[in-house]
C-alpha cells in the first residue's frame, strides 16, 4: 500500500504523532486512552478531501513504536469515529482493506519518500510563510507535522537532515488538521 500512496499522491501528508498508541485500546473513551488517536483521525478524514493527497501517519506510543500507519488512497470514511474503529481493527491484524501498519523506523520512511520524488517540507511556526510565497506549498511535496503536540526533536532533525524547508502557516500553532486545510487550500487542492 506505501508504494501505491508514494506513486499516485501529489502531495503527502506525514503526522508524527508522539504519544499515539500502537497496540490495543478501548474504543470508549478513545481520544485519551489511545493516545490522541483522534487527532489523526480527524487528520485522515481532512486528507480524503484531496484525491491526489497521501496520507501516513507515524505512531510513536507505547507498546512498540514506531508504526507507521498508511491509509489506501481514494477510502472515504464517514465519521472520526469510523476511522477510530478502523485503527483499532488494524494495529490488531497489521492490514485492513483501508489501512495498513509497517513496523518501520522513521529514517527509513523519510528516506523513502524522498526518494520517490517528494520534496520534504516542515510545517513549522517560524518558517518561510507560505502566505506570502504559496510556491513553498507546491508541487511534490511531502508535509511533516506533529499531531497534538510537536514533533519530536530527533524526528524534526532527522527530517531536516533530509533537505526539509521550513514553512510557516502564521505564527500561532494551530490544530494538525487545520493546517493540513489552510496547506490545500494555498495548493487550490479544494476549489471547485
Amino acid at each position: 500500500m506505501l508504494d501505491v500512496v508514494l506513486g499516485s499522491a501529489g502531495c503527502l501528508f506525514v503526522v508524527v504523532s508522539s504519544t499515539g498508541v500502537t497496540g490495543g485500546f478501548r474504543l470508549r473513551g478513545y481520544a485519551g486512552g489511545s493516545g490522541r488517536l483522534d487527532v489523526i483521525a480527524r487528520c485522515i478524514l481532512v486528507s480524503q478531501l484531496c484525491p491526489h493527497c497521501g496520507f501516513i501517519g507515524v505512531l510513536l506510543g507505547p507498546p512498540r513504536p514506531p508504526r507507521v500507519l498508511v491509509v489506501k488512497p481514494g477510502v472515504v470514511f464517514r465519521s472520526e469515529r469510523d476511522v477510530v474503529v478502523e485503527l483499532a481493527r488494524v494495529l490488531e491484524r497489521g492490514s485492513t482493506g483501508y489501512m495498513e501498519v509497517l513496523d518501520v523506523g522513521f529514517e527509513w520512511l523519510v528516506n523513502v519518500i524522498g526518494r520517490s520524488g517528494f520534496r520534504h517540507v516542515l510545517l513549522k511556526e517560524d518558517g518561510r510563510s507560505a502566505f506570502k510565497d504559496p510556491g513553498l506549498v507546491s508541487g511534490r511535496a511531502a508535509f511533516y507535522l506533529g499531531s497534538h503536540v510537536d514533533m519530536p526533536d530527533w524526528a524534526e532533525a532527522l527530517v531536516r537532515r533530509s533537505g526539509a524547508i521550513s514553512v510557516s502557516l502564521g505564527p500561532l500553532s494551530v490544530h494538525s488538521e487545520h493546517a493540513m486545510l489552510a496547506v490545500l487550500l494555498l495548493r487550490g487542492e479544494l476549489e471547485g
